[in-house]
């Protein structure tokens, strides 16, 4: 089992050095605003929508919001916690106390009911 923090991660920007020239254009258009598939050919689209894609995880054919629309909280995933489980054979004493108060007013208690 791990824990989240939803609140101490970084939000980082695209490396957009990891772009060939005429695919920052691209990329800038895109963040601009503007219609990629109106502007390229399906093609040239398309494998521009490929070198992104693969460089910095982000689909040119989604349009791009210049507004946020709804919080974005980062999360950072602290370290896994390991957790051991064991077989219980006896009911803990509180148990045997609430079976022993049910019994008194009239409840039938199963003891070998899983």
């Amino acid at each position: 089992m791990a824990r989240m923090v939803w609140n101490e991660a970084e939000v980082s920007a695209h490396d957009v050095s990891k772009l060939k020239p005429n695919q920052r254009v691209v990329y800038e258009a895109w963040t601009a605003g503007a219609d990629l598939r109106q502007i390229y050919a399906r093609p040239t689209f398309y494998r521009h929508r490929r070198a992104i894609l693969s460089a910095l995880d982000v689909d040119i054919s989604i349009p791009f919001c210049k507004h946020q629309t709804a919080e974005v909280v980062p999360i950072r995933q602290l370290p896994k916690i390991d957790l051991n489980a064991a077989v219980v054979t006896a009911l803990p004493a509180w148990a045997n106390r609430i079976n022993s108060k049910l019994r008194e007013g009239g409840a039938t208690i199963f003891e070998d009911a899983a």
